[in-house]
């Protein structure tokens, strides 16, 4: 049955003499309104709570949820009393968890993992870019390099053989050399290493160097190297230690 005290604009479920705004008589035999807030739901370790005093309703409270602190301050808290995990600012429109006057849009106190991490915005999330710390006070933001610039990679195709038994001549370009070129063309005997297929009936010679290890089906084609928005690096473990580079492999 429902009640109203019309005299105090009180709401009484299961007493027609209800105390408080909401005065709730029943749940497992306990009254469940109270002097420390508006709206109580449940006992002393109650799970939902509107308008309670700034440190929670008592010793040993469970608080799942608090609204409306003194103050407007702290909108939401989740957490027991003294030991809140959740918070939200309401006069920054801030979240905070672990901090209970976050300023940022989100405060995070500890460590934080996530499966996931999406960037959103003009420049942001594209593939193989590189989240960098922007500023002194922590700023994340990315980037498509460390300060990087984009030049061609060539490979040479025809050229000096440089084998176990000829050593070839310092003076001229050695078949499966790779260098930096600056003009949007291939100078003669030189190609894009674009990861392109090549016939290993036309080039024997590379294909005797860099067989499959960049590609293609060993029996009619192979692959030069693909260079493209990538920067080489030396295969085997580093001198500073770490996982080991296999000669041909690409980071994701």
């Amino acid at each position: 049955m429902c009640y109203l005290n019309s005299n105090a604009q009180y709401i009484g479920i299961g007493t027609s003499t209800p105390a408080t705004r909401l005065d709730i008589l029943g749940i497992n035999g306990w009254n469940v309104s109270g002097s420390e807030g508006d709206v109580r739901i449940g006992n002393s370790s109650y799970r939902l709570k509107f308008g309670v005093a700034l440190n929670g309703g008592g010793a040993g409270a469970a608080n799942i949820m608090q609204h409306g602190q003194p103050g407007g301050f702290n909108v939401l808290s989740l957490g027991a009393q003294g030991n809140q995990v959740l918070y939200v600012n309401g006069s920054t429109a801030s979240v905070g968890i672990g901090i209970a006057t976050p300023n940022s849009k989100l405060e995070v106190s500890g460590t934080t993992a996530t499966s996931n991490l999406v960037l959103n915005g003009t420049g942001n999330g594209n593939a193989n870019d590189f989240l960098i710390k922007s500023n002194a006070s922590g700023l994340v933001g990315s980037r498509k390099g460390h300060g990087a610039l984009a030049l061609n990679y060539i490979i040479c195709t025809n050229g000096i053989f440089a084998g176990p038994s000829n050593n070839g001549s310092p003076e001229s370009a050695w078949i499966g050399e790779v260098k930096l070129f600056a003009g949007n063309y291939c100078p003669p005997g030189w190609l894009f290493c674009n990861g392109q297929l090549l016939p290993i009936v036309d080039n024997q010679a590379l294909f005797s160097i860099i067989g499959t290890m960049y590609g293609g089906n060993g029996a009619t084609n192979f692959a030069v190297p693909d260079l493209r928005g990538a920067a080489p690096v030396a295969f085997g473990i580093p001198a500073a230690g770490g996982n080991s580079w296999e000669q041909g492999e690409r980071t994701q």
